[in-house]
């Protein structure tokens, strides 16, 4: 139903947003800009490449693959993460020269969402920083498994982009790890690999290169 209703807001009529909104304050935005000074006058992603559970994470190599097309395309990149993933953010920006921050361990979750409020879109796997960027307006790109998806991609899909993989067995024990339901991994496969390895690099970068050119730049860059 929310999908139909977005459709025809397309030929005028009135938009619907059934996603929740949380409301950035003034002060996070100054903390933001304190700790990036950039972010006001250059467009710049913010990527959240972690996740608790390795099996909804991205491989580190991919991502290298899309901050390279990203920088190309004169983005600043913004690499977020809690203190847990600072080994792996900065490993990440070791590969790159300049433009690229890390910001792991330094925001607290207002900020987090301050900052992606203002960036031109958020890359994540499917993990709660993915939820807050669109529950502030974010535009994003969501790497998911397809149960995961099934009950937690985003309602909206004008500015939210969800890329699935479909890779249900284990490459181990051949298990698909969500039976019986619910959607979450069960405890008949402790495999710790990710379901989603397979998502190319070049999807997402055609998604990023898709949403630069269907979605208004004021979405993309508007960051009142």
């Amino acid at each position: 139903m929310n999908r139909f209703l977005e459709l025809v807001s397309r030929i005028g009529a009135a938009p619907v947003l059934p996603d929740p909104r949380i409301r950035v304050l003034p002060q996070d935005d100054q903390s933001v800009l304190r700790l990036f000074p950039f972010v006001d006058d250059h467009p710049f992603v913010v990527i959240h490449p972690m996740a608790t559970d390795i099996r909804r994470s991205w491989p580190l190599e991919h991502y290298r693959t899309v901050i390279g097309h990203l920088l190309n395309e004169r983005f600043k990149i913004v690499l977020s993460g809690d203190k847990s993933d600072k080994h792996h953010l900065a490993l990440l920006k070791s590969l790159f020269d300049e433009n690229v921050y890390n910001a792991g361990g330094m925001l607290q979750l207002n900020e987090l969402g301050a900052l992606m409020k203002k960036s031109a879109f958020v890359i994540a796997p499917d993990t709660g920083p993915l939820h807050l960027a669109r529950a502030v307006g974010a535009s994003t790109i969501g790497l998911y498994w397809a149960p995961n998806f099934i009950n937690w991609g985003p309602l909206i899909r004008r500015n939210n982009r969800a890329i699935i993989s479909w890779d249900m067995h284990c490459p181990y024990c051949g298990v698909i790890p969500n039976q019986p339901h619910p959607f979450e991994p069960r405890d008949q496969c402790d495999h710790n690999i990710s379901f989603i390895r397979n998502i190319s690099p070049d999807r997402v970068i055609s998604e990023i290169d898709d949403l630069l050119t269907t979605v208004p730049q004021t979405l993309i860059y508007d960051h009142t």
